[in-house]
């Protein structure tokens, strides 16, 4: 599997939980919504491990502000920048 096939697997698997919990957040609540809601949670943990490996391996940078860490996205004066915190990264040799 190639690293689109990868991107757009992840972005489906988030759209799935996205419906799941939309289906958990109806059930009554009881013992079987608390395993729900602890499964989902995982579920979201991993994909955004994931995610989060994908995006290294297609050469973005990773800020471990939380875990996961998140995806720096670059601007236009290619400086990465932490969705999350704000951080910003300047790789050596941009001047």
């Amino acid at each position: 599997m190639n690293l689109p096939d990868i991107s757009e697997a992840l972005t489906l698997g988030a759209s799935a939980l996205g419906i799941l919990k939309s289906v958990k957040d109806l059930m009554p609540d009881s013992k079987e919504k608390e395993e729900a809601t602890a499964k989902l949670e995982k579920a979201e943990n991993d994909l955004k491990i994931a995610q989060a490996r994908t995006a290294k391996d297609l050469g973005y940078q990773l800020c471990y502000c939380s875990l996961p860490p998140s995806v720096m996205l670059q601007n236009k004066d290619d400086i990465w920048v932490c969705q999350s915190c704000g951080k910003e990264y300047s790789p050596v040799g941009i001047g």
